[in-house]
């Protein structure tokens, strides 16, 4: 394996053929693959197996969630950088090739993402901004939640500099990793490389996006599966970030916000569920995922977690 060859882990759940799709755009320019099965029910672990042989797989008896499954595969691969990259995403050619020559060309750049389009070419949220008062805030709109920001806070060439990229794609310097560690495992799934990136720019590394690499994202394919349990999991991750790096009035926000963004929510999917009779399951479901999140959020407000 040459010096500049990326290692790539996918962690995978009931994608298979977005996972098959995905291993077919990796390039040449892509050295060791690692697949982490989180006990998909779809036959994931024995398609990779048929029909990908030279990936290395990881079958997980049970869901372990992201941040685990990830450092399992973190913890056997060698390379001086590694991609974590989702089985939702087809790389487009070279995408992989440029992130690692900036990384190359720039010491201290010790994260990068690609730029992310949706499938029909429009572009995704890329180079991130960490959250402040005003974005938590943003959380009581009651039409869904937004990242935390999307501003880019430099740009040099083809590298966008930002706070954090999302880790639907994103190439980690493997010193990076040796400095600050692995993934947090107290995050099941959401928030992982937010973390991941806000320590690393804690130990003096940059991030950034590099805007000339292009992968595209399908988003929430394993998500929707569960969409109670997933917008759970993206409070408990919220919650848990700003517990971590913030002062508590930040948590206070972000909760009181997301209690008063969860319930009219749920107020709207209730009455859209009645005035449009052919999408009341649908509506329904919407209406049960708001009342659980005003749950969670208000479980974190009275300090029952």
């Amino acid at each position: 394996m040459s010096p500049g060859r990326p290692a790539v882990v996918i962690v995978a759940y009931n994608v298979r053929e977005l996972l098959l799709a995905c291993l077919a755009s990796l390039g040449p320019e892509v050295g060791e693959v690692v697949v982490v099965d989180n006990a998909s029910t779809d036959g994931t672990a024995q398609a990779v197996r048929e029909r990908a042989a030279e990936v290395r797989l990881i079958a997980n008896r049970q869901n372990v969630g992201f941040s685990r499954a990830n450092n399992q595969a973190l913890r056997i691969v060698t390379a001086p950088y590694v991609c974590l990259l989702n089985p939702d995403t087809e790389v487009k050619d070279g995408a992989l090739a440029r992130l690692v020559a900036a990384l190359e060309a720039d010491r201290r750049l010790g994260i990068v993402g690609p730029k992310l389009l949706n499938p029909d070419g429009s572009l995704q949220a890329g180079g991130l901004a960490f959250p402040n008062l005003w974005a938590l805030l943003a959380q009581a709109v009651p039409w869904g939640r937004r990242p935390a920001g999307s501003r880019r806070t430099g740009v040099s060439g083809a590298v966008a500099e930002c706070d954090w990229v999302t880790g639907a794609c994103m190439m980690i310097r493997r010193e990076v990793l040796d400095q600050i560690g692995l993934l947090d495992e107290g995050y099941f799934m959401y928030g992982e490389e937010k973390d991941l990136c806000y320590r690393a720019k804690q130990a003096g590394w940059k991030v950034g996006c590099v805007t000339d690499a292009e992968v595209i994202h399908h988003g929430s394919q394993s998500a929707d599966q569960a969409p109670v349990e997933s917008y759970l999991a993206f409070l408990d991750s919220q919650f848990r970030f700003l517990r971590k790096f913030y002062p508590p009035r930040y948590r206070r926000v972000f909760g009181v916000a997301n209690w008063i963004g969860c319930r009219l929510r749920q107020i709207g999917a209730s009455v859209l569920g009645v005035l449009r009779p052919g999408q009341r399951t649908w509506w329904r479901q919407k209406a049960q995922v708001a009342q659980a999140g005003a749950w969670r959020c208000a479980e974190y407000l009275r300090g029952k977690r």
